[in-house]
């Protein structure tokens, strides 16, 4: 019992002592949009599991590329490959793509532009059937949840994703294809105080214990 107890109570106070640490969950539907993304070597990967950090950066887990003179570095998030009519399935075309797509990022804090540049603001990229690539309006990008959507319900397969001009920190972007959502997220461990409490009182059934044993 005297040995059950203090290892309780030890592993308890471990756990609290790792209160301001956070964990990276990274949810994704095989088949999805994270297993599609177009050449994958050009982008960040990130690490699922513990990690001191609240937040992760844009470039974090997006691929930065010159965009020209005006709008500069923008990072870039592209899933499936042109189109059909010259990728066909064998060489990566991903039916997803035909679908509506949701793009969100939920942003801690006030972003900022880069470099002096316009910004922070992001933009849909798509592809039609005929290999032509296509770019919708810059959206600003605001502190909290930031949603753009491309159209859906087509009959060919293409590329689908976004750019941002800007610097931010974010705690979670999702892609939301119609058929599944891919998650990256960052979230707090459990507060030390439930940890604490328990500890508490284990600490103190064993006093009563070793009480009771010595009378």
């Amino acid at each position: 019992m005297k040995n059950t107890l203090l290892s309780f109570t030890l592993t308890l106070a471990l756990a609290a002592s790792a209160y301001g640490q956070y964990t990276v969950a990274i949810d994704s539907t095989a088949g999805g949009a994270f297993d599609n993304i177009a050449n994958p070597a050009s982008f960040n990967t990130l690490s699922e599991g513990a990690t001191t950090s609240a937040t992760f950066t844009e470039n974090s887990f997006l691929a930065t590329s010159f965009l020209n003179s005006t709008v500069g570095n923008i990072d870039v998030w592209k899933v499936g490959v042109a189109n059909t009519a010259i990728n066909t399935s064998a060489a990566g075309a991903w039916s997803g793509s035909r679908n509506a797509q949701t793009f969100t990022l939920n942003v801690v804090g006030t972003p900022t532009s880069q470099g002096g540049k316009p910004g922070p603001r992001w933009r849909y990229i798509r592809s039609f059937n005929n290999g032509q690539g296509d770019q919708g309006g810059w959206n600003d990008i605001t502190e909290g949840a930031n949603t753009l959507t491309i159209t859906g319900g087509l009959s060919f397969d293409r590329y689908v994703g976004f750019q941002i001009a800007g610097t931010m920190n974010i705690d979670s972007f999702s892609h939301d294809y119609g058929s599944g959502v891919d998650t990256y997220s960052i979230s707090a461990v459990p507060e030390p105080s439930s940890y604490a409490l328990l500890a508490g009182l284990f600490a103190g059934t064993y006093m009563m214990v070793r009480r009771r044993a010595v009378s």
